[in-house]
């Protein structure tokens, strides 16, 4: 009778001996026959992080068995030493409710914490209910990112603000206009964002002055203040009038007169 066998090394990997020690399953060039089962146990060492065995295993205690399709093969624990990360909520938002720190595996974040250095860390921000995240201290937008870890560590804060609802729905004076005539292109501006009709906005508590406007010949709606608190939600409707009194002034072409002609106050083409 023949058996399979294949020649195998296991311990740590070059690079990684100050970090941590495999106690158990430790060989070089062994003839280990297939089907044979070997108990691995790996140790970090004080401020260290074991990271995984060359295979891909996470378990830093296992039983590993050699199969046929192994050939001959090293199996490497892995190291790297740990840095501190800490996530902190920007000053004066720390009872809002919003969180932030590391992503952890069952989706929650930790704020603070030894982690591996030269591994890449997921970071998130978590806004509360009627929140939204604004930036990290470093610049960055994004409420989740990656991050490899440098030896120095990482110390981060991440600024949140407290938002309102805010919604305005147009309509027109006349509510039905004549052949030819719509109201295009109404908005309101709030001197950070234009909003259009019917449209649900998340806006940052505060005072606002609106401005409206349109495309074509209308009376706006009057500015006007309004001001957001943490959860309000606003829902307003303005209207636009119809010009239907003026003086028109221009040229008409004998070759083009036909088509819709809409009235302005004193506007000179």
């Amino acid at each position: 009778d023949f058996v399979q066998v294949w020649v195998v090394s296991i311990g740590v990997k070059p690079g990684c001996e100050s970090w941590g020690q495999v106690t158990q399953g430790t060989m070089t060039d062994a003839v280990l026959d297939v089907g044979t089962v070997v108990h691995l146990e790996a140790q970090e060492n004080p401020g260290c992080q074991f990271v995984k065995w060359s295979d891909g295993s996470t378990d830093k205690v296992r039983d590993l068995e050699i199969y046929w399709w192994f050939g001959n093969t090293n199996i490497w624990a892995e190291f790297t030493s740990t840095a501190e990360i800490n996530i902190s909520i920007q000053e004066g938002q720390q009872d809002w409710g919003c969180q932030a720190g590391v992503l952890q595996a069952d989706g929650t974040v930790v704020p603070s914490g030894n982690f591996g250095v030269g591994l890449w860390h997921t970071i998130q921000a978590i806004p509360a209910t009627n929140h939204r995240f604004v930036r990290w201290s470093d610049g960055y937008t994004s409420a989740t990112r990656s991050i490899r870890l440098a030896e120095e560590g990482l110390n981060l804060s991440a600024e949140f603000a407290q938002t309102f609802v805010f919604k305005v729905t147009y309509k027109t004076d006349p509510e039905v206009l004549p052949e030819g005539i719509v109201l295009q292109n109404p908005y309101c501006y709030t001197g950070t964002r234009y909003c259009y009709s019917g449209i649900e906005y998340i806006l940052d508590v505060g005072e606002y002055n609106l401005w409206y406007r349109a495309s074509g010949n209308w009376v706006y709606p009057l500015q006007e203040t309004i001001v957001g608190n943490i959860g309000d939600r606003i829902d307003i409707e303005r209207t636009f009038t119809l010009i239907t009194t003026g003086t028109i002034r221009g040229y008409l072409s004998p070759d083009n007169i036909g088509g819709a002609w809409r009235v302005q106050g004193e506007t000179l083409w």
